[in-house]
């Protein structure tokens, strides 16, 4: 099932389309983007934002949401990235908190298409971020230096790439309460494997971390049986592995654990499971959320966003 829908909220606020040189409405959130489909000319990154920069309301911004990079089909994030560092530079967003990258639907360029670059550089210059949301698959690598005031960090992703994934996880970041990862198929470039993630079920990279999502998995039940004892359960409060390929081998593994048991709540939304197998995890003690049960006739299993 692919993106079809925009946002309407982010980081506590409204999602606007912004119009360059048209003035912002306090308490919104821009979201820009470059799409001629979307305006009466085209504007690139560097106009679009320059625009912005200029906005009155610039210095009072707390989130900004980046749509289509370009035109529908061609974009690159580099330059968006470039701009929103720039801007950190000349200390026009002083008060930004929170930044997604890649608000785009598959009408506007499918998932695994979206070229991403290295979205570390938006934490680098802006140490304050508490929020960070990138959506893509193509080009994407993650490097930051340490950076203790991030609490959230999402990636949705068709097929994310091993070297991504090793740079978020080899990432310092002592404040972090929620991570979300779109570890995608590898029909769409999906090269990482259950041992990519012991380093993160070991518990030891995020101290604080609450809410841990690794959705949209090829192999679900690989994480299942290994996170079903795994010492990041300890910490956390909500655990999310929807969107994947979850069978009976992991859902079981999953209501044998009595760290999963502690959760508060427990999300296997599009899963594979079988009837009796569902209704036994359901009843372990955290709020189970297990909807849009996919028949596994062919016995091949696919992960809802790829494309």
């Amino acid at each position: 099932m692919p993106i079809s829908k925009h946002e309407t909220t982010f980081f506590g606020g409204k999602i606007v389309d912004y119009v360059p040189n048209r003035k912002l409405a306090a308490k919104t959130v821009p979201r820009t983007h470059t799409d001629e489909h979307r305006s009466s000319e085209y504007l690139d990154a560097k106009e679009t934002f320059a625009s912005l920069r200029n906005d009155p309301l610039a210095s009072k911004l707390a989130a900004i949401v980046i749509g289509p990079y370009a035109t529908a089909w061609d974009g690159n994030a580099s330059d968006v990235i470039k701009e929103l560092t720039s801007a950190a530079s000349k200390k026009v967003f002083t008060s930004l908190r929170a930044v997604f990258l890649g608000e785009i639907t598959y009408e506007e360029q499918e998932i695994s298409w979206i070229h991403v670059g290295n979205p570390g550089k938006i934490l680098d210059a802006y140490p304050a971020l508490e929020c960070l949301r990138v959506r893509g698959t193509e080009e994407f690598t993650f490097k930051c230096a340490p950076h203790s005031a991030l609490r959230t960090l999402t990636i949705e992703s068709g097929g994310l790439n091993k070297k991504a994934l090793k740079g978020v996880l080899s990432s310092s970041f002592e404040g972090l309460e929620s991570l979300e990862l779109w570890l995608g198929s590898e029909d769409y470039g999906a090269d990482h494997r259950i041992d990519d993630l012991m380093p993160l079920l070991s518990g030891r990279l995020f101290p604080k971390l609450r809410h841990l999502g690794l959705r949209n998995c090829q192999y679900t039940d690989e994480i299942a049986v290994a996170i079903a004892d795994a010492p990041v359960l300890k910490n956390l409060t909500s655990l999310d592995l929807s969107m994947g390929t979850l069978g009976d081998a992991g859902a079981n593994a999953l209501a044998g654990s009595p760290l999963v048991a502690k959760l508060e709540s427990l999300d296997v939304s599009h899963h594979y499971m079988s009837t009796a197998v569902a209704k036994k995890l359901s009843a372990i003690g955290p709020k189970v959320v297990a909807k849009d049960r996919v028949e596994d006739e062919d016995e091949e299993r696919y992960v809802q966003v790829g494309e």
